[in-house]
C-alpha cells in the first residue's frame, strides 16, 4: 500500500506519516552548508588544541610571547565558533525546511544547545587560564577539553542526523518515482 499524495510505501490503511516535499530534493548537502559545518568543527577544534597548548606552555614554566599566541588564538576560536554556530543554525534550518523536515528537530537539539552554552561554559573556566597552580591549571584544562569535545561530538551528531535525512529523503523520492499514483 503506498500514500496517494506522496507514493510513500504503508504497511496497513491509515498509517500516518509526514509525506515528503514534492519537489525535487538533491540527494546531497548543498555545499554552503557542508561549508559552514566544517568550518564549525575546524574552530572548536581550533579552540580546544589552543587550549591545550596554552597550558602546556604554563605547566612547562614557559611565558611572554608564546602564552599570549596561544591565548589569542583560543580566543579567536571561541569567537569564531559563536559566530559560526549562528551561522550554522540559519544554514540548517534552511536545509530541513527544503526537505519539508521540522527543522527544530536537527537545530535545537542537544548538539545546538552545546553549541551555545559551550563558550560561556568555557570563558567561565577560563578564570583558571592565568593560574600558576598547576592543580588549577589542569582542572581548567580537562573542564575545557571534555566541554569542546563534547561540543565537536554534539555537532558530529547533528551532522549526521541531516545526513540522514537528506539520504532518507533521495531514498524515498526514488521509491516514489518508481511506484507514483496512477
Amino acid at each position: 500500500m503506498r500514500c496517494d499524495k506522496c507514493g510513500t510505501a504503508l504497511e496497513h490503511a491509515g498509517q500516518g506519516h509526514t509525506c515528503r516535499s514534492t519537489t525535487i530534493v538533491p540527494d546531497r548537502p548543498p555545499g554552503a552548508w557542508a561549508e559552514a559545518t566544517g568550518a564549525l568543527i575546524g574552530l572548536i577544534a581550533l579552540a580546544v588544541i589552543a587550549d591545550l597548548a596554552n597550558g602546556v606552555l604554563r605547566l612547562t614554566g614557559r611565558s611572554g610571547s608564546l602564552v599570549s599566541v596561544a591565548s589569542a588564538i583560543w580566543l579567536v576560536g571561541i569567537v569564531g565558533v559563536l559566530i559560526m554556530g549562528f551561522v550554522w543554525n540559519n544554514r540548517t534550518r534552511r536545509l530541513a525546511e527544503a526537505y519539508s523536515a521540522d527543522q527544530e528537530t536537527y537545530v535545537w537539539s542537544l548538539g545546538w544547545r552545546l553549541v551555545i552554552v559551550a563558550p560561556m561554559l568555557a570563558s567561565i573556566l577560563g578564570m583558571w587560564r592565568d593560574s600558576d597552580d598547576h592543580t588549577k591549571i589542569l582542572v581548567g584544562m580537562a573542564a575545557r577539553a571534555v566541554v569542546g569535545l563534547g561540543v565537536l561530538t554534539a555537532v558530529l551528531i547533528s551532522r549526521a542526523r541531516v545526513l540522514r535525512l537528506i539520504r532518507d529523503s533521495a531514498a524515498a523520492q526514488q521509491s516514489a518515482g518508481q511506484h507514483a499514483p496512477a
